[in-house]
C-alpha cells in the first residue's frame, strides 16, 4: 500500500512560493554539493546561525537531520522487472579490510549494486556504516547480512546504470563502525573501521 503524506493544513500562504522554490533549489544545490554525504554541522555554527537570523535552534537540529538522513527519508524505489545479473568483481583492499563489488542486477526501474566487506572480526563495536557514491547516481539501502568476518550490503542505485556503463564504472565506497557506547563484553577487544573511502573501478581487480 502506497503511503501518501497529509499535509497538516490545507491553508498556503502564496507569497511564500518565490521564498520555497529558492529554499527547495539550495537543498538540491547542498545535497550536490556534498556529492550525497553532507555530515551534520557543528553546534556553535547552529548556534551562530540561530542567533543572526532568530531561528529556534532546534528547528535547525531537525531540519539539518532530515538532510542527513536525505537516503532514508526520500521515496522508496522497489526494483521492478528483473533483466539480468552482471559479474563485476571490482576490490580493492584497505589495511586489514577486504570491499569487493561482486555484482550489480539490472532491473527496469533500477540497478542493485552489492558489496562485499570481509576482515576478522568484523563484527562488533556496534554498526557498520557503508555509503556508495556514484556520480550521476543516486542509491538507497536494500537490505543485507552478515556473519563474524563477513558482510554484505545491497543498494538500490537510480537512475537505472546503462549497461555500457557497467564495466567501467567509478564507484566510491565510504566504510565505517560507529561504536557501541555499551559495547558486549566480546566485542570489546574488537577494532572499529575509522572512517575509510576507497574507489573501485568496475573491471579491475587488486
Amino acid at each position: 500500500m502506497e503511503f501518501k503524506y497529509v499535509p497538516p493544513t490545507q491553508y498556503y500562504d502564496a507569497n511564500l512560493e518565490p521564498v520555497d522554490h529558492k529554499i527547495v533549489s539550495l537543498i538540491a544545490q547542498r545535497q550536490s554539493l556534498s556529492d550525497g554525504r553532507p555530515g551534520f554541522p557543528h553546534e556553535s555554527l547552529l548556534t551562530e546561525w540561530a542567533e543572526q537570523h532568530a531561528v529556534p535552534v532546534p528547528i535547525l537540529h531537525q531540519l539539518f537531520s532530515t538532510l542527513y538522513h536525505w537516503h532514508i527519508r526520500k521515496e522508496r524505489i522497489e526494483p521492478q522487472q528483473y533483466e539480468r545479473f552482471v559479474p563485476v568483481m571490482a576490490a580493492c583492499q584497505h589495511g586489514d579490510l577486504l570491499i569487493a563489488i561482486p555484482y550489480i542486477r539490472q532491473y527496469q526501474n533500477c540497478s542493485v549494486l552489492a558489496v562485499n566487506l570481509e576482515r576478522r572480526p568484523l563484527s562488533g563495536r556496534g554498526h557498520l556504516k557503508i555509503e556508495p557514491a556514484i556520480d550521476g547516481f543516486d542509491w538507497q539501502s536494500h537490505g543485507g547480512s552478515g556473519r563474524d568476518g563477513f558482510a554484505l550490503q545491497e543498494f538500490i542505485i537510480t537512475p537505472r546504470i546503462p549497461d555500457d556503463r557497467i564495466p567501467h564504472l567509478v564507484i566510491h565506497l565510504h566504510v565505517e563502525s560507529i561504536a557501541s557506547p555499551r559495547p558486549r563484553w566480546r566485542d570489546r577487544d574488537v577494532e572499529p573501521i575509522p572512517p575509510t573511502t576507497v574507489e573501485l573501478t568496475t573491471g579491475k581487480t587488486p
